[in-house]
């Protein structure tokens, strides 16, 4: 065991024999409050060395003994002065010695040492602040100075990331519906040139499997977005709602929307108690169009296998119909989903 194992000092103990006379004594001094509580110690952090207090037994009692660690201060004397008008008294000091420090050993009320030194004038005083002292996450709450000022930035911050993810949904959901909207048209434009040629009806069976399918993707993907968007903005409606109570007054600058007719961004969508909304989506206008697709696919299937024209036609008008009943039951069916969700009271993190 060497120097270079030895890390400094990290927890100095003093022995007293009334617990909680000590503790109170040593917060007001110090300034600060116990880091650490229970069974027979508390302590404090002073510039990130631990001053424990522990209550004498068997194997300790208060005194001062013959090893005594010396507590790094900027001024001896005026902090002597100090802690003596305070119930301490000076023990052995204070007194500049040949190195050029200025020590002094003090008693506390408790009997037991605190030395203090005073760096000499050319001695490179290191900063002990407690960099190395990590908060867990409940402890750095706990410790907020002023947890309503912080409860209100954090709603802040939260409104900037839901609205940023509103702003997201948005434009994921115009980027997948203009995809969609131009692989079907570049699709029509081709087979506008392919329309009196004998590869015709080939091209069809390749290009509407393909534009079906993209069809069903996209709308999926869109009815999450909307669901996403419209989970984002109750959130920041509750929010608001918190904005409308920080002054008398303050609720009309921050109306909470009623009905179906709201102000702008503020219309609940998705949240009408009607079936009839889910007709006014940007999911609902992508299923009608490629539910006629997949009814004009149908159609072009069975006159290819029966040669009849009419109950071609009226196959592929029932399954397009078909199709977009279907996939508006299904989105009114997630919409329901989420109505009921955020019905639900959040539960209390306490």
């Amino acid at each position: 065991m060497t120097a270079a194992d030895l890390h400094g000092v990290g927890n100095v103990f003093y022995f007293v024999d009334d617990l909680d006379a000590a503790v109170a004594w040593y917060s007001a001094r110090l300034g600060v409050e116990p880091t650490i509580r229970g069974g027979a110690l508390v302590a404090f952090d002073v510039g990130g060395t631990r001053l424990t207090l522990h209550r004498r037994d068997e194997l300790n009692s208060p005194g001062p003994a013959g090893t005594s660690p010396y507590w790094t201060v900027a001024d001896v004397d005026a902090f002597v002065d100090d802690w003596t008008r305070n119930g301490a008294t000076a023990h052995r000091g204070p007194k500049t010695v040949f190195t050029g420090e200025r020590l002094c050993q003090l008693l506390d009320p408790f009997g037991n040492l605190f030395s203090v030194r005073q760096p000499a004038a050319s001695e490179t005083v290191v900063d002990t602040a407690p960099a190395s002292v990590v908060l867990t996450a409940d402890q750095a709450v706990q410790a907020l100075p002023d947890r309503a000022a912080a409860f209100y930035s954090t709603l802040q911050n939260e409104h900037f990331v839901l609205e940023s993810a509103r702003s997201i949904t948005v434009s994921e959901s115009s980027s997948r519906a203009s995809l969609y909207l131009t692989t079907l048209s570049s699709s029509l434009v081709a087979f506008g040139f392919l329309a009196r040629t004998e590869y015709a009806v080939q091209f069809l069976s390749v290009v509407i499997p393909v534009v079906f399918l993209l069809g069903l993707f996209t709308y999926e993907r869109l009815v999450e977005t909307s669901l996403e968007d419209v989970a984002a903005l109750e959130s920041i409606q509750r929010i608001r709602g918190v904005y409308a109570t920080v002054l008398p007054g303050a609720a009309k600058y921050f109306p909470r929307p009623d009905g179906p007719h709201g102000p702008n961004e503020m219309l609940p969508i998705g949240r009408r108690a009607s079936w009839i909304g889910v007709f006014f989506t940007t999911a609902t206008a992508i299923s009608v169009v490629n539910a006629i697709v997949g009814g004009a696919g149908v159609a072009i299937l069975t006159v290819q296998l029966s040669g009849e024209p009419t109950p071609s036609i009226l196959a592929g008008v029932a399954t397009a119909v078909l199709l977009a009943v279907l996939l508006g039951l299904y989105q009114e069916h997630r919409y329901g989903s989420l109505r009921r969700s955020l019905r639900t009271t959040p539960p209390t993190v306490t």
